[in-house]
């Protein structure tokens, strides 16, 4: 990868619990990059009412590789904390990895560019979209 990538499009990630096995969790995630400005929006599943989403919006940087952004949640799900992310863009510029944090909780993250192709109405209604989480490096 030479020069600075533009990360705007369609990106689809998991997070999952550090020291909690099996607790990933899918998301759809719309970015803008502006010069390195991020931001967006996520769907995911909502943790604490089954069978219903959360959305949140975010807001963030890109700097060379590393990528950092904040999400916070609309209010209008059961979540309404805010989670930020920091991570490392991969040097073909189709995947981010990571940790999140907010004061209780920590883990892994990682996100997978996604050519609009890719993705149907499906994919967006389930967005319970799981990719595998890899250590981080």
């Amino acid at each position: 990868m030479s020069g600075a990538v533009d990360l705007t499009g369609l990106w689809t990630g998991s997070y999952g619990y550090r020291g909690v096995a099996g607790t990933d969790n899918g998301f759809l995630c719309t970015m803008t990059d502006n010069g390195g400005r991020l931001s967006g929006s996520i769907s995911e599943p909502d943790e604490g009412a089954p069978g219903r989403r959360a959305s949140a919006g975010y807001a963030g940087a890109r700097n060379g590789r590393r990528v950092v952004f904040t999400k916070i949640y609309d209010g209008g799900s059961s979540v309404g904390h805010r989670v930020r992310y920091d991570g490392v863009l991969s040097s073909d510029g189709l995947m981010i990895d990571g940790r999140w944090s907010h004061p209780t909780w920590s883990g892994p993250f990682v996100m997978q560019r996604q050519r609009a192709a890719e993705v149907n109405e499906e994919t967006i209604e389930a967005a319970d979209i799981r990719v595998p989480l890899e250590p981080v490096r």
